[in-house]
C-alpha cells in the first residue's frame, strides 16, 4: 500500500512539475510578445491600491522589478502636464466611463508617449474592485504623426506662399494688359497672334476697334479677317502672309472695309 501511494505521489510530483514547466514557458511566450508589440499589462487592487504590473510595462515606464507599486506611483510617472488629464479619466472610469485614453509619461528622464486602457471590475453591488489593463508604447507613432503633420503644414505654407505669387504674378499680368490696351488705344495700334492647328486669330481690344468692331465681339479666323481686307489687296496680304512661313519678313500696307463701308489703310507686321 505505502508502495502505491510513493508511485501515485511520484506520479502527482511529475504532473506538477509538467505543469509549471508549460506555465513558465507560456509565461516567457508571453513577455516575448509583449515585449515585440511594445505592450504591457498591469492589475490593480483597488482596495488594497496594490499594482501589479508585467516585465514589458516595468521596461516602458523605466521602473524597476520589485519596485512596490501603487497607483500613486503609476501617476507619479505621468509627465505634469498630463496629469490632471489621466486622473480624471482614471476617476471617471472607476463611475463605469471607458478608459481608454493616450498621453505622455516620462521614463528614464525621456518624454514617452502610451496609450492605456482597462477593464475595470465590479462586485455585485456594481463597486469597484480590480481593473485589468494594457500599457502600449506609441512613441514611434506620435513621432511619425507629428512628422507628417509638420511635413503637412510645411507643404500647407508652400501653396499658400505660391498661390500669392501666382496672385500677384497674375494681377500684374493684368495691369500690363490695362496697360498695353490703353497704349494701344492712345497709339492706334492693336496686336494679333494666330494659332496654325485651328485657323483662329486672337486680337487685342484695339484690333477690334480698328477694324469697326466691339472688343471681342465675335470670335476672329484668318478667313474672316481676309474678308475685311479691301478685294484688290486681298492676294497680296495673302501672298505676303504666305511668304511669311517660309522665313520672309511680314511687314505691308494695305486697306481695309469696316462693316459700314469706311474705307482704312492699315500697317501690319
Amino acid at each position: 500500500q505505502l508502495s502505491y501511494s510513493n508511485i501515485k505521489l511520484a506520479q502527482s510530483l511529475e504532473e506538477r512539475d509538467t505543469l509549471v514547466d508549460a506555465l513558465q514557458e507560456n509565461k516567457k511566450d508571453f513577455d516575448r510578445a509583449q515585449s515585440v508589440g511594445n505592450i504591457g499589462s498591469w492589475r490593480l487592487d483597488v482596495c488594497k491600491n496594490e499594482l501589479k504590473w508585467s516585465d514589458e510595462n516595468h521596461r516602458i515606464f523605466g521602473i524597476p522589478k520589485g519596485t512596490p507599486l501603487t497607483y500613486e506611483t503609476f501617476l507619479s510617472t505621468v509627465h505634469p502636464d498630463d496629469r490632471e488629464y489621466v486622473d480624471r479619466e482614471w476617476k471617471a472610469g472607476l463611475e463605469g466611463k471607458p478608459y481608454d485614453i493616450e498621453h505622455r509619461i516620462v521614463a528614464d528622464g525621456k518624454i514617452k508617449w502610451v496609450r492605456e486602457k482597462a477593464y475595470l471590475e465590479f462586485d455585485k453591488d456594481g463597486v469597484v474592485v480590480g481593473g485589468f489593463g494594457i500599457t502600449q508604447d506609441i512613441t514611434e507613432r506620435k513621432r511619425a504623426e507629428e512628422a507628417l503633420k509638420k511635413a503637412h503644414e510645411t507643404l500647407e505654407e508652400k501653396v499658400k506662399e505660391r498661390t500669392a505669387e501666382l496672385e500677384e504674378a497674375f494681377n500684374s499680368l493684368k495691369e500690363n494688359e490695362k496697360r498695353l490696351s490703353e497704349a494701344q488705344r492712345t497709339a492706334h495700334i492693336g496686336s494679333w497672334d494666330r494659332k496654325l492647328t485651328t485657323d483662329k486669330l486672337y486680337w487685342s481690344d484695339e484690333m477690334y476697334r480698328i477694324f469697326g468692331l466691339k472688343a471681342q465681339e465675335f470670335e476672329i479666323t484668318y478667313h474672316v479677317f481676309l474678308n475685311y481686307v479691301h478685294p484688290d489687296d486681298r492676294d497680296y496680304v495673302d501672298n505676303a502672309v504666305n511668304k511669311a512661313f517660309n522665313g520672309e519678313p511680314f511687314e505691308v500696307d494695305y486697306r481695309i472695309i469696316l462693316s459700314n463701308g469706311e474705307e482704312r489703310i492699315v500697317h501690319s507686321q
